[in-house]
């Protein structure tokens, strides 16, 4: 076949076409050659130097010589900072180079414009709108040669201008300056929200309607959480134990373990309670008297740091010891102080280390180490405690304490010599009022009824009572 008569002349024809919905400018140049046989004129146009597959066609027909093509080439292109490639002498290394390493994005003409364009609603998550951006800025930082400033300035004012209104109220909201924090905040609200999206969408009923049926049960939400004591999956039965201080009806024995660190199982009482709860106790430290409260719930000792200033005590760094009180205050303390407590009425003296407590409700809170440390035993049905052979009453030694306990003893006394001991019907019942009587402002009368049955309709003899 013979070769048809190409013009040996360059047409070029520069043709730019923009199209905003794209966020692009396509430019292009357009080569013209005539085939003289059939007398056509063949017109082909190349979008930048992407279709180098064009290019070399074109130049095969027009038999271009090596700077015909690299002055075609340097049209195309129109980067100055790649016109180093030029000053190869392997055409196919030209073309290697240029086919790989020189996509369309680097245009310095396209540049600006794809910049504006780029925006956060067109990607799916804000790494990827960011990653994209940071291309683009690295490309426009190469060709304008910008410094390591301006090029922060240029990636905060696109990233800010591409960002869609609920994003940047996000931001305000979070009060984040740097992009890499914010970048992390966004990328917390996201995984949130899908979070959220896949446990409605999980949650959500399967309704087929030709089987009147929900759907597959791997569609369904299925909780791994469950309580017996309230019957539903929004918790389990430890932490409704733990969390709300709640028993359940048939408690387990031997089933349950603390897993709470020490830190959680350390409580401090910085609210009073009422006295006979608190077990508030009279002492003295430097033979001044201070009040002193037995704390079940503390593991340490505490003292409060207005009482060590007032006393002039020596304070020193300690092992530091992490509290959380009762209105979930999280305190790290590592003063201490090195003193001798005193009990009212013991004559034992107790040397102890107290932690310094800021604010505290009381002079001193004695907790666990001072309890199990001295063997106290905390007799609560008879309000006593007890170290050693010594006692002291909680409620104080006073004249109605000492009446309601020998009261208690003769009421013991009279129901343990009930067979023993005559009487009628009458005297047990007034017994019982008048110890109600004098115990209502410190104890609860807690005993069983008592049923009598009398033998016969006349008085009934105390040693014939029957109980049931």
């Amino acid at each position: 076949m013979k070769l048809p008569v190409i013009q040996d002349r360059i047409d070029i024809n520069l043709h730019r076409v923009s199209q905003e919905q794209e966020c692009s400018t396509k430019e292009g140049l357009t080569f013209k050659y005539t085939i003289e046989e059939i007398d056509l004129v063949v017109e082909k146009r190349i979008s930048l130097i992407r279709d180098i597959k064009d290019f070399t066609e074109i130049s095969k027909h027009k038999n271009w010589d090596f700077t015909k093509e690299k002055m075609a080439l340097e049209q195309l292109i129109r980067d100055p900072s790649l016109q180093s490639i030029f000053s190869l002498t392997d055409l196919e290394k030209i073309y290697r180079y240029v086919g790989k390493s020189l996509p369309q994005k680097l245009n310095p003409e396209l540049l600006p414009i794809k910049l504006q364009n780029c925006k956060q609603s067109k990607f799916k998550f804000i790494k990827e709108y960011l990653s994209h951006l940071k291309a683009l800025i690295d490309q426009y930082t190469r060709i304008e040669g910008l410094n390591k400033r301006e090029y922060e300035r240029e990636l905060r004012k696109s990233f800010f201008a591409g960002l869609s209104f609920e994003t940047r109220m996000k931001v305000l909201d979070s009060g984040k300056n740097t992009i890499e924090e914010i970048i992390t905040h966004l990328e917390t609200v996201e995984e949130n929200l899908i979070s959220e999206g896949r446990k409605k969408g999980i949650m959500s009923k399967t309704y087929d309607i030709r089987t009147d049926k929900f759907g597959d049960k791997k569609d369904r939400y299925t909780s791994k959480k469950w309580c017996s004591l309230h019957k539903n999956n929004t918790h389990n039965s430890k932490e409704c134990l733990v969390l709300n201080n709640t028993t359940r009806e048939k408690p387990r024995e031997g089933n349950y373990k603390d897993s709470r660190s020490k830190a959680e199982r350390t409580y401090i009482m910085r609210e009073a309670g009422p006295t006979i709860l608190d077990l508030e106790l009279k002492g003295d430290i430097n033979e001044k008297e201070v009040n002193i409260v037995l704390d079940t719930g503390a593991c340490h000792n505490f003292i409060d740091r207005k009482l060590v200033e007032e006393n002039n005590l020596i304070v020193r760094e300690d092992k530091p010891l992490k509290i959380v009180t009762v209105t979930n205050e999280n305190l790290k303390i590592n003063s201490v102080v090195d003193t001798v407590v005193r009990l009212k009425g013991l004559k034992k003296e107790f040397n102890k280390v107290l932690y310094v407590l800021e604010k505290s409700v009381v002079d001193v809170i004695l907790g666990n180490e001072f309890i199990f440390s001295n063997k106290m035993v905390l007799n609560f049905k008879k309000n006593t405690i007890g170290i050693g052979s010594e006692t002291i009453n909680i409620l104080g030694e006073n004249e109605k304490v000492k009446k309601d306990n020998e009261l208690d003893g003769l009421f013991y006394e009279k129901l343990g010599l009930v067979k023993e001991k005559e009487g009628t019907n009458e005297e047990l019942n007034d017994l019982i009022y008048v110890y109600k009587e004098v115990n209502e402002n410190f104890n609860v009368f807690k005993i069983k009824p008592v049923k009598i049955k009398p033998m016969h309709n006349s008085s009934v003899n105390l040693k014939r009572l029957s109980y049931s």
